[in-house]
């Protein structure tokens, strides 16, 4: 059988576990052959992240969250196409879909915002609380099933 991957094995090859709070630059030469650029901590206690963070900071960490939050959102909209996320019914998808509707509606976007919901079948409780949720945000939602 042929494989799409092309591999070989070797002795010399062994799997090393990447360090948390690192990142890993390769350039790939004309033979597809990975070159080791660099390896650097993008983040560490004491030391400033390596990109700029657009967030006024206060002392209440609610706040903070909620800022840091809503900008993470806001960089996100910043798209010449029409603008969607995944909706799985839950805590966390449904606040970043409360979050980008807002934030849409503040930049003026007039077209629903699209949903994603995938589940395994019509009455899945995912699908049912992502419906919601989507009903509630008056969001353009569509669900992938698996039967």
């Amino acid at each position: 059988k042929r494989s799409l991957i092309l591999f070989q094995k070797s002795e010399s090859l062994k799997i090393e576990a990447f360090e948390p709070g690192t990142y890993e630059e390769y350039k790939l030469d004309e033979n597809e052959k990975a070159e080791f650029i660099k390896k650097e901590r993008f983040h560490c206690i004491g030391k400033f992240p390596i990109y700029e963070v657009n967030v006024n900071l206060t002392d209440d960490v609610s706040l903070n969250i909620r800022s840091y939050l809503t900008n993470a959102v806001r960089m996100r909209l910043m798209s010449h196409r029409r603008i969607g996320c995944m909706l799985s019914g839950g805590l966390d998808s449904s606040l970043i879909a409360a979050l980008t509707v807002q934030e849409a509606r503040k930049q003026g976007i007039t077209y629903p915002i699209q949903t994603f919901s995938i589940g395994m079948d019509e009455e899945s409780p995912d699908l049912l609380a992502a419906r919601k949720v989507a009903k509630h945000l008056g969001t353009e939602h569509h669900e992938i099933r698996f039967t």
